[in-house]
């Protein structure tokens, strides 16, 4: 019988701790740990791929735009420039006064009007820029902003001359344009910061401002036809303000959350609730809703952007990511 080899230390080490190890029903190497899941945005990714050849579509699509923008700045400051931020109070009728409906706005609030011009001009001298020029994104898009802009001339011209059926139209064709516009951005996510700030930004506030416009001027359109609804006006208020915010919800809560629209639809119900406070035309329900929803608006917008951005901050460190939609 040959004689057994002599093991090395090492190996007579080994041999222990296999026994010690078997004997408490231990593994002798631990599990591999599962690898998580790779992160899946919860929108369409931004696509970095070289934009087509500008065409003459192009062309005409930001003449369009630029014409309209332009044509918008010129209304706003023609209906609000001689007057200044008391104006709606001046307008035939006193149908856009804070005390005409149970949705009237404070007549600060139209201040917006303002930022929207900026945002208007702003978007109509970014969309020449080079990278800009044939973007998918600009070309779906460039028409709704154009409406956008027409929209608005509408509702500036209805207010100033005391046609609130003008007027309406007006609002309710810009809710359909920046909601339309909204969902072309959804489908193609901005590449860059600037895109976001020059082209999202007005969009979403535009967007958000006509969707609270809407429902204003829609109570000051049945108020002026004197509609008996059969129930108060401060119940029909409440239903609209909870619409509106459900409405809003929507819009705010697509891509990483969009603060622009929150800010737009924000300021509307902060003009409500003003109103409806310190207005003749008082509720305390119709404006501690609205203050409310304006809240709300906020800060599931904001929560949302946290969201995303913890979860992409998960996924840079190779840890597990959750995101529920």
């Amino acid at each position: 019988m040959a004689p057994e080899q002599e093991m090395s230390q090492e190996e007579r080490i080994a041999l222990a701790k296999e026994a010690i190890y078997g004997a408490r029903g231990l593994r002798t190497e631990p599990e591999p740990e599962e690898e998580p899941e790779p992160y899946v945005l919860p929108f369409p990714a931004p696509n970095y791929d070289p934009d087509p050849e500008p065409t003459t579509t192009d062309l005409i699509r930001k003449l369009l735009v630029s014409v309209s923008a332009i044509g918008m700045a010129f209304t706003a400051g023609l209906v609000f420039g001689p007057h200044g931020v008391t104006a709606p109070e001046k307008f035939p009728h006193g149908y856009f006064a804070a005390d005409y409906s149970a949705l009237s706005l404070f007549p600060e609030t139209h201040l917006m009007w303002l930022l929207l011009m900026v945002g208007a001009l702003t978007h109509a001298v970014f969309q020449w820029w080079p990278t800009q020029t044939s973007t998918p994104r600009q070309r779906r898009s460039g028409y709704y902003v154009a409406g956008l802009n027409l929209s608005a001339v509408l509702w500036l011209l209805g207010a100033h001359l005391g046609w609130a059926l003008l007027a309406f139209t007006g609002a309710l064709a810009g809710a359909v344009c920046g909601w339309l516009a909204i969902r072309e951005l959804n489908r193609r996510t901005a590449r860059y910061n600037t895109e976001r700030l020059c082209t999202d930004a007005p969009i979403g506030l535009y967007a958000g401002w006509f969707l609270a416009l809407t429902a204003t001027t829609l109570a000051v359109l049945l108020t002026s036809w004197k509609w008996d609804l059969w129930i108060p006006d401060f119940i029909w208020a409440l239903i609209a303000v909870a619409l509106l915010t459900w409405l809003a919800a929507h819009l705010c809560m697509t891509e990483r959350g969009r603060v622009s629209v929150a800010l737009g639809v924000g300021a509307g119900l902060a003009g409500i609730m003003i109103a409806r406070l310190f207005g003749e035309h008082n509720s305390v329900w119709v404006a501690l809703l609205a203050g409310s929803c304006a809240f709300v608006l906020l800060l599931v917008t904001e929560n949302r952007r946290y969201r995303i951005k913890h979860a992409e901050h998960r996924a840079q460190r190779g840890l597990a990511t959750e995101f529920d939609e």
